[in-house]
């Protein structure tokens, strides 16, 4: 997952080398808004590269990315600047998912957390008695629905 702020200029470290296949390569980045589908794209050379990584400089602001938030991104390579369509480029190097920030400050993630009516951990088996091979597997049973009794026998 890669983070980037908006109304600034971000820097951000991609490892696309391991699965470009063309030599000086131009990037097209996509990135799609997760809640509006709306999608943004940049053509980008690294500011640095080596074995190890490529860093790009991304300056996002109102006019060339949309909201603050979640957005899937994927990057293409390709031997030209000036295309923007993904169907033309040479091949998808990566995907993931960016943060956008807005302000700042980065701002935490809200975390949410679910309280489930099974917080002892209680396991229930379900037993349809009528099925045969359900007997093989369990043996005789007999089980009182409705009371937490059990005899197996």
């Amino acid at each position: 997952m890669i983070t980037l702020k908006q109304n600034t200029t971000s820097t951000s470290v991609f490892t696309l080398g391991e699965n470009t296949t063309i030599t000086d390569p131009f990037y097209l980045f996509v990135f799609e808004n997760t809640f509006t589908k709306n999608k943004f794209t940049f053509v980008l050379q690294p500011t640095t590269s080596n074995r190890r990584y490529e860093e790009f400089s991304f300056t996002l602001d109102d006019d060339n990315i949309g909201i603050a938030g979640w957005y899937w991104y994927e990057v293409y390579q390709q031997d030209n600047a000036e295309n923007t369509d993904p169907s033309l480029s040479d091949g998808l190097v990566e995907e993931g998912k960016m943060m956008l920030y807005e302000g700042d400050e980065q701002q935490e993630v809200e975390d949410y957390f679910f309280i489930s009516d099974n917080e002892n951990n209680s396991n229930y088996v379900f037993v349809d008695i009528d099925i045969p091979s359900v007997l093989d597997t369990w043996g005789n049973t007999e089980t009182l629905f409705g009371e937490a009794e059990e005899t197996w026998g």
